[in-house]
């Protein structure tokens, strides 16, 4: 084998060089060897339980890539022994040591049948030279079988365990994606034929999600048209991308500030790196320095069928996506299996560098909504392993690595402001206006005529142009821009967020209701509409798109707005032009104007350098 041949090669040079001189014999040599990566052949690459090899078939590495949906709690395995012959004066009396191999048992190691070579006298341990290491088991499901949660065909698959040791085991955690590579491992289950399969790590590291691609290639030629013709205006290119979006679901117009939050979620889940914001700006402000890029969704309305149709369909761009139900755990579970202690991983650790959909809060429990809101608020997913030590219960604790969309409809008792405020941003699809929800109502019930009798009822091009796989395409160009928030944005933003403290402070009796984490919000919804228009900076006009999505928000909770804002979810006719066009262009251009003179007007001009 090649491990001998390097084994000897080092033995021989350190000999040579008296680097080590009580080196005596080579099985001294602990030598690991770990392979960086295989070829992509198929005798080479597990896919499923059905391409490890038959166990007559000749050893070799193979390569898997998974997720990892259980653990165990790790525990101790023998790396080396040294044995001794009793017998004084023999010739054998050196040690004779031991060393684990790849694919041995714990019994293999440590053996009591071994006889010295000399005289024939069993061998003995010398059980203060006995070496330790660590070692878990991980349960892997492999990329084929992931499914969406938009998933129409229900299956199921059988997970690969994967042993890790030593140093393999640091970096590993629950539902993370690995590519391991490694040899299948044969044992048989006690006296009875059955044979337990299992895959001996020789290296593990984490698989990207990301495409090896840059960001202007992956544009298709509708994207780029539309993206030209929006070039007059810093707002209307991520309007039209909202219009145009989830078109097969609803029609255009409908639910229009709830398609470009999920855009603007979707962007920065894909991104898979931390918004590098500066939040130093006021000491006072309490911000977290390193801010997470997830934008949490709470979708309110009444036509859950629709919500949880548009929430489904979004999830199938994101990398990976998981449906939460209310059978299944939220955080995770343990189990015990022959002498190992598994925790499994809950929905919000499935869900890594995707998206999580919770579904409607009020056909959860209350302890799961409980749960959910602990999560929310210290980003930790904790997981009782069921395993005491010293009297006490081991948790699993990880940092919560996904974004979450979950929604409401109807009246709910137990949801209270605590809850929605840990959210990055609350979307209420209930209309305010009778005319938004005639408009609305028509276009629906248009839209399912059409679509029963095969004819399309719409009469705009921009649906039509701007396809599942442009959306899919456009998404993954923005992922790869590196975006940073411009001092101008950040200062609206902040200057917005004190301001709107004060004016709500003086406003209600009970104090402020606008969340300490609001800056944080905005921040990363500025940061998110810039990736989604395609910029490498987030401007000031990012930033009157954030303030005004969160405060709408804010104006749904509390039912009054410090800008004299009314909630818009949808359109309230059919002029387009107010929404996705030059109107709405020059409408959030006096918008922006407003939020710097409400914030002048409550004493924070010091923010601002000259007027807009």
């Amino acid at each position: 084998m090649a491990w001998g041949l390097f084994q000897e090669v080092v033995y021989t040079v350190l000999v040579v060089l008296h680097w080590l001189p009580g080196l005596s014999v080579t099985s001294q040599l602990l030598l690991v060897l770990r392979l960086s990566d295989l070829p992509q052949l198929p005798g080479y690459v597990i896919r499923s339980t059905c391409d490890i090899p038959p166990v007559n078939s000749e050893a070799r590495f193979l390569s898997l890539t998974g997720r990892v949906v259980s653990i165990t709690i790790p525990s101790k395995y023998t790396q080396s022994a040294s044995f001794r012959c009793p017998q004084e004066g023999c010739d054998g009396s050196d040690a004779f040591i031991r060393l684990h191999v790849a694919g041995a048992s714990e019994a293999s190691t440590i053996r009591s049948d071994l006889n010295c070579v000399v005289c024939g006298h069993k061998l003995e341990e010398d059980v203060r030279y006995r070496s330790l290491g660590d070692k878990v088991i991980v349960s892997m499901s492999v990329t084929p079988s992931l499914r969406t949660a938009s998933s129409p065909v229900p299956s199921r698959h059988q997970t690969i365990p994967v042993v890790l040791r030593d140093e393999l085991i640091r970096d590993v955690l629950l539902g993370g994606l690995y590519t391991v590579i490694g040899i299948p491992v044969y044992q048989l289950c006690g006296s009875s034929a059955n044979i337990n399969i299992s895959v001996e790590a020789n290296n593990i590291k984490p698989a990207s999600v990301n495409a090896v691609t840059t960001g202007p290639c992956l544009l298709s030629s509708s994207v780029r048209e539309i993206y030209d013709a929006c070039g007059y205006s810093p707002w209307v290119f991520a309007a039209t991308l909202a219009y145009g979006f989830a078109a097969q679901v609803c029609p255009p117009g409908t639910y229009h500030k709830m398609k470009l939050a999920m855009l603007l979620s979707l962007v920065c889940s894909r991104a898979g790196d931390v918004v590098p914001l500066n939040l130093d700006l006021n000491a006072s402000l309490s911000v977290n320095s390193c801010p997470t890029q997830f934008i949490d969704l709470f979708v309110i309305g009444e036509d859950d069928v629709v919500i949880s149709r548009l929430l489904r369909y979004g999830s199938r761009l994101a990398h990976h996506s998981v449906l939460h139900s209310h059978q299944a755990e939220l955080t995770g579970c343990a189990h015990r299996e022959d002498s190992n202690q598994f925790i499994d991983a809950g929905s919000l650790l499935l869900a890594r560098t995707g998206v999580c959909i919770i579904g409607d809060v009020n056909l959860h429990k209350k302890d799961t909504r409980e749960t959910l809101q602990k999560v929310l608020e210290s980003r930790l997913v904790t997981t009782v392993s069921g395993r005491r030590e010293a009297g006490n219960m081991i948790n699993y604790t990880t940092p919560l690595n996904c974004t979450i969309w979950s929604s409401c409809t109807g009246y709910c008792k137990d949801i209270n402001k605590t809850f929605t405020d840990q959210f990055t941003l609350l979307v209420d699809n209930g209309s305010p206006s009778l005319e938004s929800c005639e408009f609305t109502d028509r276009q629906m019930v248009a839209d399912i005529i059409g679509g029963h009798i095969g004819k399309c009822q719409l009469q705009d091009s921009v649906e039509a142009l701007l396809s599942y796989t442009d959306f899919e395409q456009l998404l993954a160009a923005a992922s790869h821009i590196d975006v940073s928030l411009s001092a101008a944005a950040q200062q609206l933003i902040q200057s917005f967020y004190l301001a709107s403290r004060r004016a709500r402070s003086s406003i209600s009796s009970a104090g402020s209701d606008i969340s300490t984490t609001a800056f944080t919000s905005m921040c990363l919804l500025a940061v998110a509409h810039a990736r989604l228009s395609l910029r490498a900076e987030a401007l000031m006009e990012d930033a009157v798109v954030a303030i005004l999505l969160y405060e709408e928000a804010l104006t749904s909770k509390s039912g009054y707005s410090v800008l004299n804002l009314l909630p818009c979810p949808h359109f309230r006719d059919g002029n387009t032009g107010a929404y996705i066009g030059q109107e709405y262009d020059d409408s959030l251009t006096q918008l922006q104007h407003q939020i710097i003179g409400f914030s002048k007007a409550h004493q924070y001009p010091s923010v601002f350098t000259r007027e807009e």
